[in-house]
């Protein structure tokens, strides 16, 4: 359904005569959309909430690791060591940019999806 309308959108005729397919920004806008389209039709993507840490730790000490994904499906990561130093990185759907490594944005997903059923089924004391 929302295909279709996308499809109807691009023959949309701009201000300056062009339709929006032809466009520039128009074909960015349509990219944007659709690649947030086959985003939501994951259904790894679709198991994970956003905006919700994840959180586990480690088998041997302190540390953990954290997952969030945010509402425009990126998925950030972060790394925290026993003493509290930690490192971050974010991996980013192509939906505002980024998009550059979608196997491992896929991977984020299914550890996420592992973390969440982990913390449930197995629950380690804090």
């Amino acid at each position: 359904m929302l295909e279709f309308h996308l499809s109807m959108a691009e023959d949309l005729i701009l201000e300056n005569g062009e339709s929006l397919a032809d466009d520039m920004h128009g074909r960015h806008i349509l990219e944007a959309a659709r690649s947030y389209l086959k985003l939501t039709e994951n259904p790894q993507a679709q198991r994970v909430p956003y905006d919700v840490l994840i959180e586990r730790r480690e088998d041997m000490g302190k540390g953990r690791i954290q997952l969030i994904r945010e509402e425009d499906g990126d998925m950030c990561l972060s790394v925290i060591s026993d003493d509290g130093g930690f490192a971050g990185v974010q991996f980013c759907t192509s939906v505002v940019g980024g998009g550059r490594s979608p196997k491992v944005l896929k991977a984020l997903y299914q550890l996420a999806q592992a973390m969440l059923e982990e913390n449930q089924e197995h629950p380690l004391p804090q």
